[in-house]
């Protein structure tokens, strides 16, 4: 899942200091058997950005709760943190591996911002990245 939630409409820089919203939930829901209904889901909250670190807590749902919302689930990682600079780091819990951070390959690709307001009022930009094809 790529999101920007601190990137401005036609930025390509970050428009906040802070990488992650500590007060919206990011979800990956995921349909396994095609009735469009997510039989599983990621949930991840970040705590507020304090002292330069921003920590994530990744929570796995599995059944008829995953098509809902909220902050109940199995927790698969805890206190990942989250990258600011150049260095990725990845947080491994058990046979669950974990990334949260700022990149961009701007070099070989162009990114376009696409920003959906939640009901929480948190504003998530994912960001799609277009290839560019070489002939």
């Amino acid at each position: 899942m790529n999101v920007h939630p601190s990137a401005g409409e036609n930025s390509f820089w970050p428009t906040t200091t802070e990488p992650f919203a500590p007060e919206a939930l990011y979800e990956l829901k995921i349909d396994t058997d095609g009735d469009s209904v997510a039989d599983i889901a990621y949930r991840v909250r970040f705590s507020p950005f304090e002292d330069g670190a921003q920590t994530a807590i990744v929570r796995r749902i599995e059944g008829p709760q995953a098509a809902g919302t909220g902050d109940g689930g199995r927790v698969i990682v805890d206190r990942a943190p989250v990258s600011t600079g150049r260095e990725a780091r990845i947080t491994q819990a058990g046979d669950t591996r974990f990334f949260a951070g700022w990149r961009s390959d701007l070099s070989s690709a162009t990114w376009k911002v696409r920003r959906t307001t939640c009901s929480s009022r948190a504003t998530i930009s994912s960001l799609t990245r277009c290839v560019q094809h070489r002939s």
